[in-house]
């Protein structure tokens, strides 16, 4: 992502409670035997969620106050493993997938992007990500307008049914250049660069979970946990 424009974000990707452990739990016996561990913090989240939600997402900020970590830019997947028992984040959250946004998110990305041109249909560039078709003639770029990201073929995740797989774009872009969308065929989240008026319509969204980054962060999985 280039260092050009006013403001950037970043998206988080999304997590969802896994309840098989939950709806079929296993003995304080078996458990022992097995060496499983309690994961009380994880545990409790999806079970509260599961009680008072019945929604399988699961929000980044709540993972994160449940395992007692800040809410900043450089919050992965990679600090809340090291903070709960070995095994315990696959068996009750799933997620986050590498350069995916789901499909709620795509709608809700597009529908604030095109709010940004002033009620004119925009143009808007697509380039799919390289490396799953090597070796292949699949072409990677494409114009069309702006709404037509939805149009991109997506399969569900063979590991979860609410994640689809490629093809979303890895980034996309109008010809105005105002602002640039980037999801990262190797990372688990989705980065924006535009103008402040624009991101600031995507941080306060009830749909997306996003907050501000500048150019010089650290937000991969590297990223120092404090």
């Amino acid at each position: 992502m280039p260092d050009v424009f006013e403001a950037y974000v970043k998206v988080f990707h999304r997590l969802d409670a896994y309840y098989d452990n939950i709806d079929n739990p296993l003995s304080p016996q078996e458990q022992e035997v097995l060496g499983l561990p309690r994961c009380e913090p994880l545990r409790d989240l999806v079970t509260r969620l599961r009680t008072f939600d019945g929604n399988t997402r699961v929000r980044w900020k709540s993972v994160a106050e449940a395992l007692g970590l800040p809410f900043v830019a450089g919050l992965s997947d990679d600090w809340c493993r090291a903070v709960v028992e070995t095994g315990c984040w696959p068996r009750y959250i799933y997620g986050p997938e590498d350069g995916q946004l789901y499909e709620e998110a795509l709608l809700e990305l597009s529908s604030l992007l095109a709010g940004h041109g002033h009620g004119e249909v925009q143009r808007c560039y697509f380039r799919l990500p390289k490396v799953p078709f090597l070796g292949t003639d699949q072409p990677l770029l494409y114009e069309g307008l702006l709404t037509d990201v939805m149009a991109f073929p997506m399969e569900p995740s063979t590991k979860n049914p609410v994640y689809y797989c490629l093809n979303t774009p890895e980034y996309w872009w109008p010809p105005t250049n105002d602002w640039c969308v980037c999801s990262d065929y190797d990372l688990a989240f989705t980065v924006i660069g535009g103008p402040r008026s624009l991101l600031q319509g995507v941080l306060n969204s009830s749909v997306l979970e996003a907050l501000e980054v500048q150019p010089d962060f650290r937000i991969d999985v590297y990223a120092p946990m404090p």
